[in-house]
């Protein structure tokens, strides 16, 4: 959570209950998150999961209620509790409709962060030195 312990998207359903989803994105192989003993790039999923951590920490530590870390490594793989807030809380694994639901949730945080990860390759391609072709001797064009 960020300093005013704010959460990104809330959720209320019809009973009245509310969760606070608290959205995060990490990568396992940046600097941030292999530092250190946490070797993230070495271990699938342990991004995700210190990710969480460090969010739940926030949380206590705050005395927010109701609050969920949504987290999902750059390749894909959810927190366990991410997958669990999905599957136990806003789905009934025995309402087929429900079911579907789940299924229809994890296409589109795939197709969000499929998007995004072509965004961030795209910022990158622009980065890049471009090589300047008026340079290349002739015989070495060929």
């Amino acid at each position: 959570m960020r300093g005013n312990k704010r959460g990104d998207v809330r959720v209320v359903f019809s009973t009245g209950a509310q969760w606070i989803l608290d959205v995060g994105a990490c990568c396992p192989s940046s600097d941030a998150r292999v530092r250190g003993a946490r070797a993230t790039h070495k271990v699938p999923g342990l991004s995700a999961e210190t990710y969480c951590k460090d969010k739940l920490a926030a949380y206590t530590a705050a005395d927010v209620a109701n609050s969920v870390p949504f987290i999902i490594e750059t390749g894909g793989r959810m927190a366990d509790k991410t997958r669990s807030f999905i599957d136990d809380v806003l789905c009934d694994p025995d309402e087929p409709n429900d079911a579907k639901l789940a299924h229809q949730l994890y296409r589109i945080i795939c197709r969000a962060l499929l998007e995004q990860n072509a965004y961030c390759m795209h910022q990158l391609a622009q980065q890049l030195p471009q090589p300047d072709l008026a340079a290349v001797a002739p015989e070495d064009a060929a």
